[in-house]
């Protein structure tokens, strides 16, 4: 049976998306007969003084949790902290432990940067990495300022731990070509993050739910999980103003929580009636609030593209709702929606062609329902975890032979 380490900050049972994944991904390596050890932290992502045990099994996953200082992850200096307090204590670990292959996330930000030295003493292991959130580029990206000599340090040392990895797993096109970037030597694959939940229909909306989320109104269009700093919402904002001034019956409602929270509230008006706030949920309520929309927000600020992961666009896609996107349009998001035809593209030049659309949308359920299932057909075909993990465990097992 082969053996598989695998580092991420987050584990279950974190609420955070990304530590759902690599518990996903842990776990379904499992179930394909690997010898599966997860090395993770001992605390909440959000949850300050919630600790864990530092060993246990669960699912079949042997979990080893280690000690880090109580620094909040909101600040920069002390996810840094973290990060190397994290990094350090991996290091040694890994010194003593046999594996086939080691699998490291981006959280905490350079971790990775530990490989080059893993590979100096351990000569026969094998490394990969899964690129959710690519470090320095988003440190760049978030308008950090940064001498141009420690970023050029931080992009060298970069590309040394990729070079040091066998495999490169990367989420879509705009990671892969940062990837290339590098000049890596390692094996490129795409493997994205899947929905965390996959209902195996279209779900029925709740009526209380919708209520609740938009109000008495014909078309419910949601944003639902992190607002952070990766996103933009000012053309949204717009357009559910455009639609206002129309009298149109279509509400716009942001659930979620994140740093970016409440400077959106902020960017919102008393006279916007049409748009509305809901915290987090908890992920039992969550498939029924993204059914209680008709069509699902997802936005990536402009300099972020191949940087972070869109997870709510499968997650949007497995829920079969038509997506309303605003980003760079050159990447594969923008691109799908389009082709495929379950989905609009949003920038201010179009505006008032998208709130049009909107508008005979809402009186049209026919083309709704036909958009609905054809994101749903879609996800199901390409994306769901079941076939994201077969990607796993097939490209793993031909690195170690």
């Amino acid at each position: 049976m082969p053996k598989c380490v695998i580092l991420y900050h987050y584990y279950y049972p974190d609420d955070v998306v990304s530590s759902r994944h690599f518990t996903d991904l842990a776990e379904g390596l499992c179930s394909n007969e690997w010898d599966v050890e997860v090395f993770t932290s001992n605390r909440y992502c959000r949850r300050d003084g919630v600790m864990f045990l530092s060993h246990e099994v669960y699912n079949g996953v042997h979990i080893r949790r280690f000690k880090h200082p109580p620094f909040a992850q909101s600040k920069n200096i002390s996810r840094l902290l973290n990060s190397f307090c994290l990094s350090v204590k991996w290091f040694f670990a890994l010194l003593f432990r046999r594996a086939d292959v080691v699998i490291f996330g981006t959280d905490p930000q350079f971790s990775f940067f530990i490989i080059p030295f893993l590979a100096f003493f351990r000569h026969g292991l094998r490394f990969t990495l899964w690129g959710f959130d690519l470090y320095p580029e988003a440190i760049a990206a978030d308008g950090i300022e940064i001498s141009g000599f420690v970023m050029k340090s931080l992009k060298w040392w970069a590309g040394v731990s990729y070079r040091c990895c066998g495999m490169l797993v990367d989420i879509g096109s705009c990671m892969r070509k940062r990837f290339l970037g590098y000049n890596p030597n390692a094996r490129l694959e795409t493997v994205i993050p899947w929905a965390l939940d996959e209902p195996k229909e279209i779900e029925e909306q709740d009526n209380k739910m919708r209520q609740e989320l938009f109000g008495n109104v014909t078309l419910g269009v949601l944003y639902s999980g992190t607002i952070g700093r990766a996103h933009q919402f000012e053309e949204f904002i717009l357009l559910a103003r455009e639609l206002r001034k129309r009298k149109a019956s279509i509400s716009f409602c942001f659930a979620g929580r994140g740093n970016k929270y409440k400077d959106l509230q902020e960017m919102v008006t008393d006279e916007d009636d049409n748009i509305l706030f809901a915290g987090f949920v908890d992920e039992k309520l969550l498939p029924l609030r993204l059914a209680a929309a008709d069509i699902h927000m997802i936005s990536l600020r402009h300099g972020w593209e191949g940087i972070v992961v869109p997870s709510k666009f499968f997650g949007s896609l497995a829920a079969g709702k038509p997506l309303l996107y605003c980003g760079t349009p050159d990447t594969c998001i923008a691109e799908i929606i389009q082709k495929e035809g379950f989905g609009f593209y949003l920038e201010y030049s179009t505006i008032k062609k998208i709130a049009d659309d909107l508008e005979k949308l809402s009186s049209d359920k026919v083309r709704l329902q036909g958009m609905q299932q054809s994101a749903f057909l879609f996800y199901n075909k390409y994306f769901s975890k079941k076939i994201q993990q077969k990607k796993w465990n097939k490209y793993l097992r031909e690195y170690i032979l």
